[in-house]
């Protein structure tokens, strides 16, 4: 693998695709509530808690604070920049699934935490570079702590 690629710095943020998809799925099951044979109170009680609950949800995703992701490559180790701060951590996967890229990452601390990069939140040279991360990561063997 050449160096051309390297270092990589990729921006995580909330995807409003992400958060238009929940609430419509939200929206769906709360229509599917209504249709189903439940009583009326109980009917009404879980289509209200489900509407509830996704918006919540939707607000919290949507305030999350964006951060970045930096590797230098050519092994595991990389840093996550939050608010200015850096945190070491570990890559344990990278996930390429069509428009979705997703990065598995294992700080120490709290454990191994999942992010998910959606289309409108990637764009192509950032794609290409978690694609190439992902080459190279199979090759390097994660160490047991990961």
């Amino acid at each position: 693998m050449s160096n051309a690629s390297l270092p990589c710095r990729i921006e995580w943020r909330a995807s409003r695709w992400a958060l238009f998809a929940a609430l419509t799925i939200a929206l769906l099951a709360a229509v599917a509530i209504g249709q189903s044979a439940l009583p009326d109170p109980i009917r009404y009680l879980a289509m209200a808690a489900v509407l509830a609950l996704a918006l919540w949800r939707t607000r919290r995703e949507s305030r999350r604070t964006p951060w970045v992701l930096h590797w230098p490559g050519l092994d595991r180790n990389a840093t996550r920049i939050v608010a200015g701060r850096e945190q070491p951590v570990v890559i344990v996967a990278v996930q390429l699934r069509g428009p979705l890229a997703g990065v598995s990452l294992n700080d120490g601390v709290s454990g191994i935490t999942h992010s998910l990069w959606w289309p409108d939140t990637l764009d192509a040279s950032s794609r290409r570079a978690l694609r190439l991360m992902a080459q190279h990561l199979a090759r390097v063997p994660a160490s047991p702590d990961c």
